[in-house]
């Protein structure tokens, strides 16, 4: 993967799209996925809305802050609107929980998750961004997953868990 650095950590594709601000490891494993074609709805948008775009994907979400409020986007900022808002879609071949309310989003993204689908959490496990997990925990301690720390981070984690 080759890309130019910006503030924070964030990168530009070889394209000259910002990519998703996941750990480097994971962006590393995702750029090597076929992403053309599939379904993706985020719970929580921004740069990845329109990195998915860029590889063909059909995205979908929701959002707290209008500013990332963008075609096939609602804004919400009560919870049960926000997480329930994956009900009015069918299944989608990735989900991915990187915003508001991410332990009660689980169980939603999983029950809208294609058989083999993709659910992808940021900052998995990151207290400064959700202080615990209980139910997505329970929820994935049978499914494969896959947690990339970044190196220079201790508590930076994307997780990738497979349904």
């Amino acid at each position: 993967m080759k890309s130019e650095k910006l503030d924070g950590g964030r990168r530009i594709d070889d394209f000259g799209v910002i990519m998703p601000w996941y750990t480097q490891p994971c962006l590393q494993w995702l750029e090597t996925q076929e992403l053309s074609g599939k379904m993706i709805f985020e719970y929580g948008g921004g740069d990845s809305t329109s990195w998915y775009r860029s590889r063909g994907c059909t995205v979908y979400g929701v959002d707290s802050n209008e500013q990332w409020i963008t075609d096939g986007f609602e804004c919400f900022t009560e919870k049960k609107d926000y997480v329930m808002a994956i009900q009015k879609y069918g299944e989608f071949d990735i989900i991915i929980n990187d915003g508001l309310w991410r332990d009660s989003c689980t169980s939603y993204a999983l029950d809208h998750l294609k058989k083999g689908g993709l659910l992808i959490i940021d900052n998995y496990h990151q207290p400064s961004v959700e202080p615990s997990w209980p139910k997505t925990d329970e929820l994935i301690k049978h499914l494969k997953k896959t947690i990339y720390k970044e190196p220079a981070h201790a508590d930076w984690k994307t997780a990738v868990i497979i349904k």
